[in-house]
């Protein structure tokens, strides 16, 4: 599912030339400067802006679609569209697909997760264009404006050719299409530098949707009992085999009211961290995540509000990074202005997420003043988290 949404996607991005739009109107002068010159004072110019918002019209054969849009450096985005929505920060996504009511964590391929797909504002994010330059700029005119087009390969199609238009006066791009002139994506609306927090890319699930995972586990459930509701006796006059009740979705988590394992891991700053010896007076809040992750990015400033309202009253925050190395995670940490204690499982001699039952980022167990577990969440869930401190005794503000 997650491979065809993106495709569908990136039939109407990324191909330079599948676009059918009207052709703009030939140059009418002379080329102007080098590509790669003129690359190079797009890249000044959008680079002292670090958010982008607007809209994207695709066209892919006959079908034209519009694509809302925002981002915010280093790598927070968010994109809407009829069918389906894409959010996300790190380098991975959530995708939800409207038809089905259903979402997924999406990891990406490449650096960025798919901030290519706004072709021309890569200077914004700080990120490498998915195109190389060629020859000289020539100018053009655009649905009436002055524009300056440019030659491209895209690096992601095995080289494939397109054309980039841009705004003679602006620099901002405003459009992208094949080698033919016919434009497979045009840009409206396009708001640079607007002011913008990382809560606003925090995405939350309709109250009817439901994860991939959730999903498969229902269906599975549902087989399973569909086989228990068969007749006793199979073929033959010859019992009929067991089957096995459906499987407990949080079976592999460990159980309220137990002991949260001891461990002691590594530091992003060298240091080490043992549970035990880190506990809050009151609760502590064990959050598994991973740069990946597109939630556990959205659920990083909820963290430090949380941690500056209640740390005084005795709350812990111990946020265990699965695979990522030191830089990434202090880079993590860094962007939304994190105090709490951070750790690394990257490196350590015992699997701690099987230990603790961990198979999806965010998992977050809160734990009693002496390490016994309250209650485990599954997933970036504001309403829950609140409620569970509470349940552990802390007076929250409002949200």
């Amino acid at each position: 599912m997650s491979k065809l949404l993106i495709s569908a996607l990136a039939l109407g991005i990324c191909s330079f030339g599948m676009g059918q739009g009207a052709a703009p109107a030939k140059p009418a002068v002379a080329p102007l400067e080098d590509a790669s010159a003129f690359m190079q004072r797009v890249k000044e110019k959008l680079g002292t802006s670090t958010t982008v918002s607007g809209t994207l019209e695709v066209t892919a054969g006959k079908k034209v679609q519009e694509i809302k849009f925002k981002a915010m450096r280093p790598n927070l985005i968010s994109l809407v569209m009829p069918e389906f929505e894409l959010h996300g920060a790190g380098k991975g996504l959530v995708m939800y697909a409207a038809s089905a009511k259903m979402y997924m964590s999406v990891p990406a391929t490449e650096e960025g997760h798919m901030l290519s797909v706004l072709v021309g504002f890569e200077p914004v994010m700080g990120v490498d264009p998915p195109f190389t330059v060629s020859g000289k700029t020539k100018p053009t005119f655009f649905r009436g404006a002055k524009a300056i087009a440019i030659s491209v390969d895209s690096k992601d199609q095995g080289g494939q050719p397109g054309l980039m238009y841009f705004d003679a006066t602006t620099l901002q791009p405003i459009a992208f299409g094949g080698p033919d002139g016919k434009t497979a994506g045009v840009y409206k609306n396009v708001v640079l530098g607007a002011p913008m927090k990382a809560e606003e890319f925090a995405w939350t699930p309709p109250a009817d949707a439901k994860s991939q995972d959730q999903m498969m586990k229902e269906a599975l459930a549902a087989q399973v009992a569909a086989q228990a509701a068969q007749p006793g006796q199979a073929p033959g006059n010859k019992p009929a085999p067991t089957v096995a009740a459906a499987p407990d979705p949080t079976s592999h988590l460990l159980k309220d009211g137990s002991a949260a394992p001891d461990f002691t891991l590594k530091t992003p700053t060298g240091g080490t961290l043992t549970l035990s010896k880190s506990l809050g007076k009151r609760a502590t809040i064990v959050n598994f995540w991973a740069d990946f992750c597109g939630p556990c990015h959205a659920e990083m400033p909820l963290f430090v509000k949380l941690y500056k309202q209640l740390k005084s009253q005795g709350l812990e925050l111990i946020s265990v990074d699965d695979g990522d190395d030191a830089k990434t995670i202090l880079k993590d940490a860094k962007e939304v202005s994190s105090t709490y204690l951070l750790a690394m499982n990257g490196k350590a001699k015992m699997n701690l997420l099987d230990l603790y039952g961990v198979d999806a980022f965010p998992t977050n167990y809160i734990l009693d003043a002496n390490g016994k577990i309250i209650t485990t969440i599954v997933g970036f869930d504001e309403d829950a988290l609140r409620a569970a401190l509470k349940k552990a005794g802390f007076t929250l503000g409002k949200s």
